[in-house]
């Protein structure tokens, strides 16, 4: 069984990808980048605040999976 995942508060991905997907027991994550919810960069040249979006968006990817 296949599940996809689109997750509020991440903007909406290119082409035919979504934010996660459930194949099985395995849950696969990508496409996760330092932007917010319209697709803007997050943080200009700060790492550490891009970082921390990229680790938000994911949390978010993983409390949608369950």
């Amino acid at each position: 069984m296949r599940e996809e995942y689109r997750v509020e508060g991440l903007p909406e991905p290119l082409s035919h990808y979504t934010d996660a997907v459930r194949a099985g027991g395995l849950l696969f994550v990508s496409g996760i980048v330092p932007v917010d919810e319209a697709g803007q960069l997050v943080g200009g040249e700060d790492v550490v605040a891009q970082a921390t979006r990229v680790f938000e968006s994911l949390r978010l990817v993983l409390a949608a999976a369950g």
